[in-house]
């Protein structure tokens, strides 16, 4: 038992990543966070000092959960470390938690807010990029975004142990989770089922079948292998590869039905596409963990995201061609195409119509029209100004 805990620990200082304060006699956890800023919330994740573990009966070293992840306890049986199957690392203290990526990068700082159920999210930067809401037992049962609204509502057994249901408030889509707190089947906004999940006897995930027949398949440690549609047809694949420290991660996708591949690096995160040929095709941009741009050298497109992965638009020669728009929920409602002036409605962020706004006598659209807001296309529909595709009053 000494020899399995040297081990375990030996792993985790090595990493470079547990906190300079002691977190396994901590009295008050706010006092290592509030206040805090990312620079020193970051040199949590140092060597500390080692501890006597000679003592210890009975307690969880480690332990595997449902997801894969390797846990690791503290001697009061906490958890102190949870270490994906990619090799991110998610370091946890009373007040919060620090995701490292695999090459120990910083990727994300989670604080508790004191006198509050809310845990507040930054990125690397220091910028927020959400919030969750605990409830019994200090479990997640809310998602928000970095304007604090609603994306996700988690629900859970009558002591919010097990995660029974989770509603995407954006989609208004619902995924049902059976009684070992694994997904089952997703249902849209109007209650058909588009996903199910299927386990094997041991509760592994060995496959996920969508409403039109497309199967992804998994291997024994969860991750994804191939997709086929309901013919057989190979739609997708992912290879993986050890890397220099042993670590089981992606190390590509390839599309057999364009020939493209997609490489990624040690963390996961896109780095290009390249062509049948092995030509460059597509670049990803990152700053630091987020992505912020990825670009289509075919077409000299680029694709810009916010700090929290939402799309933005996509601009041409560095003008605008397309925006999204999004309502003051976070809800995508629609998108704006600059070339043509239409307007591509959605509801429950599924494309529902397209307008066509801003055109001439001859029927050609108009230079530089601003795209309508969010609230525009809510008040033309609220007022039954919107018919098969077609504004009754253009206000443009």
């Amino acid at each position: 038992m000494k020899k399995t805990f040297a081990v375990i620990m030996s792993l985790i200082f090595s990493a470079g990543t547990l906190f300079a304060a002691d977190p396994f006699r901590m009295s008050n956890p706010y006092q290592m966070t509030e206040g805090r800023s990312m620079e020193d919330l970051a040199a949590f994740a140092t060597p500390a000092r080692m501890f006597d573990v000679s003592n210890i009966k009975y307690r969880p070293v480690a332990a595997t959960d449902i997801n894969g992840n390797k846990c690791y306890y503290t001697t009061s049986g906490r958890l102190a470390l949870s270490i994906s199957k990619s090799g991110q690392m998610t370091f946890s203290l009373g007040g919060g938690s620090i995701t490292k990526a695999n090459d120990r990068s910083l990727v994300s700082v989670s604080k508790s807010i004191r006198g509050t159920n809310t845990i507040e999210i930054s990125n690397d930067k220091g910028e927020i990029i959400g919030y969750q809401k605990t409830g019994y037992g200090g479990k997640v049962v809310k998602q928000l975004d970095s304007a604090g609204n609603t994306t996700q509502t988690i629900e859970s057994n009558k002591f919010g142990k097990v995660t029974t249901a989770v509603i995407n408030n954006m989609t208004n889509g619902k995924t049902i989770y059976n009684a070992q707190g694994q997904p089952t089947y997703e249902l849209d906004f109007e209650g058909n089922r588009m996903v199910s999940y299927i386990y094997d006897d041991n509760n592994k995930l060995t496959e996920k079948i969508d409403v039109y027949g497309n199967r992804t398949h998994y291997d024994d440690s969860g991750n994804m292998t191939f997709t086929e549609n309901k013919d057989g047809v190979v739609l997708m694949k992912w290879n993986y590869k050890y890397d220099a420290n042993g670590r089981y991660v992606l190390d590509n996708s390839f599309d057999p039905t364009t020939n493209e591949t997609t490489r990624y690096d040690g963390n996961g995160r896109q780095m290009y596409t390249e062509n049948y040929a092995g030509a460059k095709i597509v670049d990803y941009v990152f700053n630091g963990a987020s992505l912020v741009a990825t670009f289509d050298r075919q077409n000299n497109l680029t694709t810009w995201y916010d700090k929290s992965g939402k799309t933005i638009g996509t601009t041409f020669n560095d003008e605008w061609i397309s925006k999204n728009i999004y309502a003051s929920d976070g809800q995508l409602v629609g998108t704006f195409d600059y070339r043509s002036n239409q307007v591509t409605i959605f509801q429950n962020e599924r494309r529902e119509i397209v307008l066509q706004l801003g055109i001439d006598d001859e029927g050609q659209p108009h230079d530089k029209i601003q795209p309508p807001t969010a609230e525009q296309i809510k008040q033309w529909i609220d007022d039954g100004l919107i018919k098969d595709a077609h504004l009754l009053v253009n206000p443009l």
